[in-house]
């Protein structure tokens, strides 16, 4: 073997060159950054109860809008059937765009849950309105279930980052399980 294949000054005994810059240790961080994080819990929270909403009243559901019980599951199952589609979209939006206004756009998507009261009008016609209304919250999933790290990485120091994920992270979990219990 030549060592042009193998060199052997490749590892730790090298110092780093001295155009390689090292990580920033001082964060300025800011006292808000805990109220951005209870928006963003609160946002996540609300896109997790827009998408079981109708689950624990299915078959009250089912009556009330003359449909059955498939066409109320498949209102919590367009969640998973867009989940990729609004990945794709929040992953290229957010290195476009800053945290902040990713959390702008994905809770303005959360608002089209309001689409959802143009059914009450004619609740036997209203399954489009419900199905729309499930749409919007549904692309803005992902706007907040993948951007919890990036949320952490942005606003809080490193000693921080791990619990701010962690609490991030729980606020869609604690969303779903609030309606059914």
């Amino acid at each position: 073997m030549s060592e042009r294949e193998f060199p052997s000054n490749i590892g730790y005994e090298n110092p780093p060159h001295p155009t390689v810059e090292r990580e920033v240790e001082n964060y300025r961080v800011y006292g808000i950054r805990w109220i951005q994080m209870i928006v963003y819990i609160l946002a996540n929270f609300a896109n997790a109860l827009s998408g079981m909403t109708f689950a624990p009243i299915e078959s009250q559901t089912s009556i009330f809008y003359s449909i059955t019980t498939t066409q109320v599951n498949a209102l919590a199952i367009v969640f998973l059937f867009l989940y990729t589609f609004g990945t794709i979209l929040s992953i290229w939006l957010s290195r476009k765009l800053s945290i902040r206004m990713i959390m702008i756009i994905g809770g303005i998507l959360n608002l089209g849950v309001f689409i959802r009261l143009l059914s009450l009008i004619n609740p036997k016609n209203g399954y489009v309105f419900l199905l729309i209304g499930q749409i919007f919250p549904a692309i803005s999933a992902p706007f907040f279930l993948n951007s919890t790290a990036l949320f952490a990485a942005r606003w809080f120091a490193p000693s921080q980052r791990d619990i701010a994920t962690s609490i991030c992270s729980m606020a869609n979990p604690l969303g779903k399980d609030f309606l059914e219990n």
